[in-house]
C-alpha cells in the first residue's frame, strides 16, 4: 500500500513491486507471492477493496479515495507543532529484502527533507547555502527486470538515457548504489531515473520513470510493450522512441528548475531555454539564444555549448545572410573544433560536426565519420540519425539517407531541434526524388514555424517541377519580400552546381 501511495498517480508496475519484496525469488514463486498478497489487501479493505485496482502490468490506488499523509504539507506540519522527535515513515515493518531496504531508506530520507520543508524555522536554510551556480543531480538508479532479455533492455534503456541527456548540457551523472546523502541543495536539483521491464512469453514490456529526489514526485513515466518483431532490435523504433520521450521530459524538468530556483544560474537549463526558444528564426531570437548558450559556457565549459553556437550560426548564415549579425564561416569553424577538442566523443558534438562538413565545408568523407561515430556512441539520438541521413544522401545512398531523415523525424515530436530535423527529413526525401513527401514535410515545418526560410527555397522548385506554378509563384513572390535576389531559378542552379547534391535527384532539375 506504501508502494502505490508514494508512487506517480498512486501507480506502480506489478515487476516493481515483485522486485522490491521478492527479489531473491523465481518469476512464479514471486508473482504467488503478489497474487497472495493483493488478495489479502483486498480482505483486509473490505467493503472499500475496489479501492486497490489491478490490471495486467500495474497496480494502483484510486486517486480520488485516498489520502496520504506524508504527501500533506499541513499535516506534517502539525505533527510537528505536536511532537517532539519525528515520526518514522513504516517504522514498525520489517521486510528482509535488499532492494525494499534501499527504497525504505531512501524515502525515509526524502521524509525527514519534507519535515524540514514544513518547519518554518528551516525553510531558508536551503537557500542560503545554495551555491550561485549549481548543475543538476541525475541519479542511476537500478533496473528492475524479471528475466535476462529485460535486464538487457534496462541496461541499454539507462545507459542512453543518460548519455543522451549529459550529452546535451551538463549535469551530474551518479550511481545510487554509490551516493553519499544530498546536500538540501543538491537534492532540489536531483532527479533520479528508474528503469524497469518484464518478459511474458515473446512480448518485453519496458519503462523508464523519473522522481523528483526534493519531493518523491514523479513527473515522467514513459512505457512501452515490444512485440515479437521488436525483442531482438534493441534500435527499434519503439525502444528509441521511449528513450527520447524520457530525454525531453528530463530538459522539460531542467528547464523548470529556473522557475523553482530562481536565484541559482544553471548551465543546463540556460542550455535548454535557449534551444526551446527557437520558436522562429529571427535576428532576435537566434541572437538572444546565442547569448544564453555564451552564458552556459561560462558557467560550465562544455564542448556541446560550444557546438550549439555552432549550430546557431549555420541558421545566421544560411537564413539571415548574416543581415544584421556579425559572424563568419570561420567563427562557426572555431566553435566546432574547440567543441571537438574538449569532447570528441559526445553524439551532439560529433552529429553537429557531420552536418557543418556536410553543409559548409563540403568535406563529405569527414563528415560521413563524424555522422557514424555519433549514432554508434548514440544509436537514439535524432540529430545523429538525421545527419547521418543527410550525408549518405550527399554520397549517393539515396535510399539509406532517405529512410535515416525519415525515421529521425518521427522520432522528434518533443525535440527541441525538431525544426531542422524536419528540413533534414524533407531534404533528404527530396535528394532521393519523393517530391510529394518532401512538400508534405516542409508544409508542416510552415505552419509550425513560419519563420524557417530554408524550407521555403526548396519548396518553390519542388512545386514548379511538379506543374504547381501557381504555388510555386506565391512561395516565390513571399521569399523575394526578404530577399529581392530569390528566385526558383538560383536555387535550381545551386541544386545542380553545389558538389554534395551531384549524385542526388535534386541536381537533375
Amino acid at each position: 500500500m506504501a508502494f502505490l501511495a508514494l508512487a506517480r498517480d498512486h501507480t506502480r508496475p506489478r515487476t516493481w513491486i515483485k522486485d522490491h519484496l521478492w527479489s531473491d525469488r523465481g518469476p512464479e514463486q514471486a508473482d504467488a507471492s503478489l497474487r497472495q498478497c493483493v488478495h489479502e489487501v483486498r480482505k483486509a479493505l473490505g467493503a472499500d477493496r475496489d479501492v486497490l485496482l489491478a490490471s495486467g502490468s500495474n497496480l494502483a490506488l484510486a486517486p480520488d479515495r485516498v489520502w496520504v499523509d506524508a504527501g500533506d504539507g499541513d499535516y506534517l506540519a502539525a505533527l510537528l507543532a505536536e511532537n517532539d522527535e519525528l515520526p518514522e515513515l513504516l517504522a514498525d515493518l520489517d521486510i528482509r529484502d535488499a532492494e525494499y531496504e534501499h527504497w525504505i531508506r531512501d524515502r525515509r530520507t526524502w521524509l525527514e527533507t519534507r519535515f524540514e520543508e514544513c518547519n518554518p524555522g528551516n525553510r531558508a536554510a536551503p537557500v542560503s547555502q545554495m551555491p550561485k551556480t549549481l548543475q543538476p543531480c541525475l541519479i542511476r538508479s537500478n533496473g528492475v527486470a524479471d528475466g535476462v532479455k529485460s535486464k538487457i533492455y534496462n541496461s541499454v534503456l539507462q545507459t542512453l538515457i543518460c548519455k543522451s541527456i549529459d550529452d546535451s548540457g551538463a549535469v551530474k551523472l551518479i550511481d545510487a548504489d554509490v551516493m553519499n546523502q544530498l546536500q538540501s541543495w543538491e537534492s532540489v536539483a536531483a532527479f533520479r531515473l528508474q528503469t524497469y521491464g518484464s518478459h511474458q512469453g515473446e512480448t518485453v514490456s519496458i519503462g523508464a520513470s523519473f522522481t523528483r529526489e526534493s519531493d518523491g514526485a514523479v513527473f515522467s513515466d514513459a512505457f512501452r510493450n515490444l512485440g515479437p518483431a521488436e525483442t531482438t532490435n534493441l534500435q527499434s523504433f519503439d525502444v528509441i522512441d521511449l528513450i527520447n520521450e524520457a530525454v525531453h521530459r528530463a530538459f522539460d524538468e531542467i528547464a523548470n528548475l529556473e522557475t523553482r530556483l530562481p536565484d541559482a544560474e544553471i548551465s543546463s537549463a540556460l542550455c535548454v531555454r535557449a534551444l526551446k526558444s527557437l520558436t522562429d528564426y529571427s535576428v532576435t531570437s537566434i541572437d538572444k539564444a546565442d547569448r544564453l548558450i555564451a552564458r552556459a559556457h561560462e558557467i560550465d565549459p562544455r564542448g556541446a555549448y560550444l557546438s550549439w553556437r555552432g549550430y546557431l550560426r549555420t541558421f545566421m548564415l544560411g537564413e539571415m545572410q548574416n543581415k544584421n549579425m556579425s559572424t563568419s564561416p570561420e567563427e562557426m569553424e572555431r566553435f566546432i573544433v574547440q567543441a571537438l577538442e574538449i569532447d570528441n566523443a559526445n553524439s551532439h558534438v560529433l552529429a553537429v560536426a557531420a552536418f557543418l562538413r556536410s553543409i559548409w565545408a563540403v568535406s563529405i568523407g569527414e563528415a560521413l565519420e563524424l555522422a557514424e561515430r555519433s549514432n554508434k556512441l548514440n544509436p537514439s539520438n535524432p540529430l545523429g540519425i538525421s545527419y547521418l541521413g543527410m550525408v549518405n544522401s550527399h554520397i549517393g545512398n539515396l535510399e539509406k539517407g532517405y529512410l535515416l531523415g525519415k525515421r529521425a523525424y518521427a522520432l522528434t515530436t518533443n525535440g527541441m531541434t525538431r525544426s531542422s530535423i524536419g528540413y533534414v527529413a524533407m531534404r533528404t526525401a527530396a535528394c532521393a526524388g519523393r517530391f510529394s513527401e518532401a512538400l508534405r514535410v516542409g508544409e508542416e515545418l510552415r505552419r509550425a514555424m513560419p519563420g524557417f526560410v530554408a524550407p521555403m527555397r526548396m519548396m518553390g522548385l519542388l512545386y514548379s517541377e511538379l506543374g504547381q506554378h501557381e504555388r510555386a509563384a506565391e512561395i516565390e513572390a513571399e521569399l523575394q519580400k526578404p530577399d529581392p535576389d530569390y528566385s526558383i531559378k538560383g536555387v535550381r542552379a545551386y541544386y545542380r552546381n553545389a558538389p554534395q547534391m551531384r549524385n542526388t535527384a535534386l541536381a537533375n532539375l
